[in-house]
C-alpha cells in the first residue's frame, strides 16, 4: 500500500496509565490479559470492538441503560481499559 505506515509497537494512555499495542511480526493481534492489560499468550483475549463497546458503557454509566439492554454484550470478557 502506498503511504500506509503500520507501527509494531506503540505507547498509548489507558485509564491514566501507558500501555503498549502489540502486534506480532505480520501485524497480527496478541493476546491480552483483560485485567493487566499485558500481553498473555496462554490465557489473553484479543481486543475486538466488542470489548471497547462494552468498557466505554460501563465507563459512561450506560450498562444498564435501555439501549445495553436491547442491545447487550453476553460471553463479553470485560477489558478495564478506563482504570
Amino acid at each position: 500500500m502506498v503511504g500506509h505506515v503500520a507501527a509494531e509497537r506503540e505507547d498509548v494512555a489507558c485509564g491514566g496509565q501507558s500501555h503498549a499495542v502489540e502486534t506480532d511480526g505480520l501485524h497480527f493481534a496478541q493476546r491480552i490479559n483483560p485485567r493487566t492489560l499485558e500481553r498473555d499468550d496462554m490465557n489473553g483475549t484479543i481486543i475486538y470492538p466488542k470489548h471497547v463497546h462494552k468498557a466505554l458503557r460501563r465507563y459512561l454509566g450506560l450498562e444498564n441503560s435501555l439501549g445495553a439492554q436491547r442491545f447487550p454484550y453476553n460471553n463479553t470478557k470485560d477489558f478495564a481499559f478506563f482504570g
